[in-house]
């Protein structure tokens, strides 16, 4: 998923899922890591919804 309001969405649902009572960052990676430019870059992150 790529954004804010997709992460967001699916959070709320989750919420009112009663689904949602941890987040944890398993990963965390930018393009740069990858050798590109680290003036410009993109950040992924890798997380768990519990």
């Amino acid at each position: 998923m790529c954004g804010v309001l997709p992460a967001v969405l699916v959070m709320e649902t989750l919420r009112r899922l009663g689904c949602l009572n941890r987040c944890e960052r398993v990963g965390y990676q930018t393009s740069a890591d990858s050798g590109g430019d680290r003036q410009h870059v993109v950040g992924y992150a890798g997380m768990l919804f519990a």
